[in-house]
């Protein structure tokens, strides 16, 4: 089940990137995303940009954030599912601004998007992720 939850809490997350994307006029798409970075490293994969490798990539990432957020919630025993879904979507969502900026850093052309407003929109959606997999928990 803990899969099917990050599977899930990612799809709403991102649902909510291109949604974000789509009124801004932005790239949050982190599927393409992840496609262009990986099509411009030094790997010998060469995605397109709507290529099923980038969502792989995210959902990965995704049941890997859910794993964590199932221990943090058993650990830390939150009675409240907003607070929780609050404080560790932020910490999340730094955590993914971290990984996403390591990404761009060794990247030789990274794609050139508005970074600020794209770290801004990616916290606010693992704060979704939160929410929806800690709702998923029950």
């Amino acid at each position: 089940m803990l899969v099917l939850y990050s599977v899930y809490a990612t799809f709403f997350m991102t649902v909510f990137s291109y949604i974000c994307g789509y009124i801004t006029g932005h790239q949050f798409r982190e599927p393409e995303l992840l496609n262009q970075l990986v099509k411009t490293s030094a790997l010998p994969l060469k995605p397109n940009k709507k290529n099923i490798l980038g969502w792989m990539i995210h959902l990965g990432f995704g049941v890997i954030f859910g794993v964590i957020l199932l221990l943090s919630w058993f650990y830390f025993n939150f009675s409240s599912i907003i607070g929780f879904s609050i404080i560790a979507g932020i910490i999340a969502g730094i955590i993914g601004v971290l990984g996403w900026q390591v990404m761009f850093k060794l990247n030789p052309r990274p794609p050139k998007i508005q970074l600020h407003k794209f770290y801004l929109q990616l916290v606010i959606a693992h704060i979704i992720f939160t929410f929806t997999f800690i709702n998923f928990l029950g």
